[in-house]
């Protein structure tokens, strides 16, 4: 498979989500900074827009004096997907992206599905394709309530129809996102799905490989 390796640097410097990059031909996200470089402490959010759907991976989130943010996975994007990022303290927050881009190869599709969860009704996040297995690399869910604790639960369903908690009801404090550490393969069919239990919104981002089965 042949990459291309790109990057893009920015700063914060209008009020309100600042247009940091647009994908092209989709990209995926490796290696993403928030440097605060001011005297005091700031906050900051991080969201992808795609379409008409903004997915917040971080909101007002805090970020100490002369530190930095790194992101813990890397995002699949999208054609069409812009990265967006807001600061408190204009001028203080310097990003610094790392871009990998993969040429089409037959049976590999790197790609990311979002849901904004705001309700107890179940929400389909994403539904691996037929024929097809899917490596589940990077999994966000950001609280974008102020100042609200959002009640999460996250399931599979699979083929039999039946499900299996990976959260249940887990408490997302205010400004908080949960990063699944470790990947999650599904196979044709499986799907995940999210409610949240309190009504509270939260946003789910997940970036996966998707494999055809030859």
């Amino acid at each position: 498979m042949k990459e291309k390796y790109s990057s893009k640097f920015a700063i914060i410097t209008d009020p309100g989500l600042n247009l940091i990059y647009t994908s092209i031909d989709g990209d995926i996200v490796h290696s993403l900074f928030l440097c605060n470089k001011a005297s005091s402490s700031t906050t900051v959010s991080l969201a992808i827009e795609r379409g008409t759907q903004t997915f917040f991976i971080l909101k007002n989130y805090k970020i100490p004096k002369n530190t930095t943010y790194s992101i813990d996975k890397a995002i699949n994007l999208i054609p069409g997907d812009i990265i967006l990022v807001s600061g408190e303290t204009l001028n203080a927050i310097d990003v610094s992206l790392g871009l990998l881009q993969f040429l089409p190869v037959y049976g590999e599709n790197y790609t990311s599905y979002g849901v904004n969860i705001a309700s107890s009704s179940w929400h389909l996040i994403y539904q691996c394709p037929e024929n097809t297995t899917s490596n589940i690399h990077s999994f966000y869910i950001a609280n974008v309530n102020d100042p609200s604790i959002a009640k999460v639960s996250i399931w599979i369903v699979d083929q039999n129809n039946d499900y299996y908690h990976l959260l249940k009801d887990t408490e997302i404090e205010p400004t908080a996102t949960i990063v699944w550490n470790k990947p999650i393969n599904l196979k044709a069919n499986e799907a995940i799905y999210a409610s949240s239990s309190n009504n509270r919104r939260s946003d789910a981002l997940i970036s996966m490989l998707e494999l055809l089965n030859e």
